[in-house]
């Protein structure tokens, strides 16, 4: 039986670390408040996903495994996430620094980068779902795939009705 391993690297990680709400001394409804949300969203992931490198964690899924169609997709759609929450991060953080830098206080751009920030933290929603959907894999624990599956169909259905609504604010 000819048989081809698929491997996920370094998406272990500790997800119960993901607690993304009010930052300290912010209103999370300010737009410092909700960058910073978004800040601290991403730097949780990054150390979710940093801690499963530093672990070596390799999770191999047989070619004849029921569950690779599933963990290739849920990986796909974490990594295509993951980008889209850096990019949607990265356009909050340009409008917060155009903001504390003008003496003029310009409403639309304090929509844009709250909707940047709270699309940030959508998107790590998703990678989220994906890391603990590997989690469970790595331990063995397929009882708990289906939930995950759907946990991550609700997260992705989630960022992506808050992207076509904020694609309309452009």
């Amino acid at each position: 039986m000819k048989k081809k391993s698929w491997i996920v690297s370094g998406l272990l990680g500790v997800l119960m670390a993901f607690s993304v709400g009010t930052v300290q001394g912010r209103d999370a409804d300010s737009v410092l408040g909700a960058v910073d949300e978004a800040k601290n969203a991403v730097a949780q992931a990054r150390a979710a996903i940093k801690k499963g490198n530093d672990q070596s964690v390799n999770l191999s899924v047989s070619e004849d495994s029921p569950y690779l169609n599933s963990v290739v997709s849920v990986v796909k759609q974490g990594s295509e996430n993951w980008k889209l929450a850096l990019a949607a991060l990265e356009k909050a953080e340009e409008c917060e620094a155009k903001l504390l830098s003008s003496s003029v206080k310009d409403k639309n751009l304090e929509l844009y980068a709250k909707a940047n920030a709270r699309l940030a933290v959508a998107r790590v929603s998703v990678v989220e779902v994906s890391l603990a959907y590997v989690e469970a894999m790595y331990n063995g624990k397929t009882e708990k795939l289906k939930v995950l599956e759907e946990a991550m169909g609700d997260a992705v259905e989630a960022a992506n009705r808050m992207q076509a609504t904020f694609d309309l604010l452009n």
